[in-house]
């Protein structure tokens, strides 16, 4: 009698295990990461000059001023890199949200807009819903934005550089980071934002080797030339951390 009630319970052990089992993979949700807004201004991106066939550097013409500039073209994320941070976002969802998948709708063109990194997803909505069936849908948003006084280099430089002139870069800035998720029909399902105050501490300590400040605009400023593609993924991985320990 015994030995039966042991098998009894082994059986109804074993029924439980794998009834919760399905029932996890059918409540599992599938998410759509179908819009990631990243924005890093032009002039905080490292400029890599242009060359003619015969190695000597290419000029173009300055659409503001009319006058004669280098020709350099604006530094952004590889394919792999952009694959690389939006996995990672992939990842964060799943680990924060449950979510069986997470899958990405990257463009059939690289270019997102001026200031914004090129091949990262970029659909709207109800294109997204169109093309790829789910249970919810991402939208993600990381802006740096520049808040210091326009002024038109080439005008005080003229073809020159700031760097030959050897003047340092100080940036003036404002970074902010949301997420939104939909429900098929748009209805928001939850939302979350970061502004520069909840990141300014990750920020000092990654940019630990560079003069740095919240000023009296609040602005973060930073003495620094130009990000560079590993700062970027660097401020990514800010940005994710905290959106991990946001309630």
């Amino acid at each position: 009698m015994v030995m039966i009630s042991s098998q009894r319970i082994t059986v109804s052990l074993l029924l439980c295990i794998i009834g919760l089992f399905f029932s996890f993979n059918s409540t599992a949700q599938q998410a759509v990461l179908f819009n990631f807004e990243f924005q890093v201004p032009e002039d905080y991106r490292r400029a890599i000059q242009q060359y003619d066939g015969g190695g000597n550097k290419k000029y173009k013409k300055d659409l503001y001023s009319n006058k004669m500039i280098l020709d350099k073209s604006v530094e952004t994320l590889s394919k792999k890199e952009v694959n690389k941070v939006c996995e990672m976002a992939a990842e964060m969802f799943k680990q924060k949200y449950g979510y069986s998948e997470v899958t990405m709708i990257y463009p059939l063109y690289g270019y997102n807009g001026f200031n914004r990194l090129d091949d990262f997803p970029n659909l709207k909505f109800k294109k997204a819903v169109k093309k790829k069936s789910a249970d919810v849908y991402i939208a993600m948003e990381i802006k740096i934005e520049s808040k210091e006084p326009f002024v038109q280099w080439s005008d005080v430089l003229g073809p020159k550089t700031l760097e030959e002139f050897g003047v340092e870069k100080i940036m003036f800035m404002d970074v902010t980071a949301t997420y939104t998720i939909y429900n098929p029909k748009e209805d928001i399902i939850d939302q979350k934002k970061l502004m520069l105050t909840d990141l300014t501490d990750d920020l000092n300590t990654y940019f630990i080797d560079y003069p740095k400040e919240m000023d009296e605009k609040g602005r973060y400023k930073l003495l620094k030339p130009y990000f560079s593609k590993s700062d970027i993924i660097g401020i990514y991985t800010i940005v994710e951390q905290n959106f991990k320990n946001k309630e």
